[in-house]
C-alpha cells in the first residue's frame, strides 16, 4: 500500500493543495466526472466504503461509518488542474484523468489510466483516492 512510502508527503501535500483550489472554475474543460457516480471499496471484493451520488445536477461523497451507516453526502465538484498537479506530478495530463474534489476540504476522488506509475507508485485499478493519504480504491 502507498502508506508505507515516501511518497506519502506528496500527497500528504496534494491534500492540502485540495484545500484552496476546490470550488474554482476549471481552465480547461475536463472529461465528465459523473462517470465516477458509483460505490467503491478500500479492498479489491470488500464492502463499499466510499459512496458518490448523483442527484440532478449535485453530486456528492458519503462514507461508511463505523456502525455501518453513511455518513451526511458532502458535495464534491470537478477537480482544477492545479489539483491534478499537485497529485499527480507536472506530466498528469499523459494520464487521462478526471476526479472529483470535496467543496470543502481535503477529498479527491480520480479516474486515470489504469497501471500508470508515478513516482513508484502503479495505480493497479484506474482509480485513486486522496484523503490525508492516498490509496487505490476499488468501484464496485
Amino acid at each position: 500500500m502507498l502508506y508505507n512510502r515516501p511518497k506519502l508527503k506528496r500527497l500528504l501535500l496534494a491534500a492540502v493543495v485540495l484545500m484552496p483550489v476546490t470550488g474554482q472554475a476549471l481552465a480547461q474543460p475536463r472529461p465528465p466526472s459523473h462517470d465516477l457516480v458509483g460505490d467503491y471499496s478500500l479492498r479489491d471484493g470488500g464492502p463499499a466504503e466510499l459512496r458518490i451520488i448523483r442527484d440532478a445536477s449535485l453530486v456528492q461523497v458519503s462514507a461508511r461509518e463505523g456502525d455501518g451507516s453513511w455518513s451526511p453526502p458532502d458535495a464534491v465538484e470537478p477537480c482544477e488542474e492545479a489539483v491534478y498537479a499537485g497529485v499527480f506530478g507536472a506530466d498528469w495530463a499523459t494520464l487521462n484523468v478526471h476526479g472529483l474534489c470535496s467543496t470543502r476540504g481535503s477529498f479527491g476522488l480520480f479516474s486515470l489510466d489504469k497501471g500508470a506509475t508515478v513516482d513508484g507508485h502503479t495505480f493497479s485499478t484506474g482509480y485513486f483516492m486522496v484523503f490525508v493519504g492516498g490509496v487505490d480504491v476499488y468501484p464496485l
